[in-house]
């Protein structure tokens, strides 16, 4: 990536949020399928929460297997709401920048 200007680098960045997100989206659903899941990230202000890494099943118990499901299906949708704001941003630079192909402003420039 030696060669890569900003902008392109911003999209990768914003895309690579939006695969991330597919995949933890596929995690979760995986989990609801096989029945057992675990937390992918600590509660906000709570690192050390006791939970983290201890699976939970849905048959022993419901109320906190939905809410892990929960919990990682929030992380997902506010991945991928990042990624979209990242690309978001892109375009609209985009349609900023007179050099650019998808510029939307007047071509003539003042001199």
């Amino acid at each position: 990536m030696m060669g890569a200007d900003h902008p392109t680098m911003m999209k990768l960045i914003g895309c690579a949020f939006l695969a991330v997100s597919f995949l933890l989206v596929y995690s979760v659903w995986d989990d609801y399928q096989t029945g057992s899941t675990t937390l992918r990230s600590a509660p906000i202000g709570n690192p050390d929460y006791p939970a983290m890494h201890t699976p939970v099943e849905r048959a022993a118990d419901p109320e906190e297997f939905e809410r892990f499901l929960v919990h990682n299906g929030i992380a997902a949708l506010i991945t991928f709401a990042i990624g979209v704001a990242i690309l978001g941003i892109c375009r609209h630079q985009d349609r900023l920048d007179p050099t650019s192909p998808n510029f939307c402003g007047d071509r003539s420039f003042d001199e």
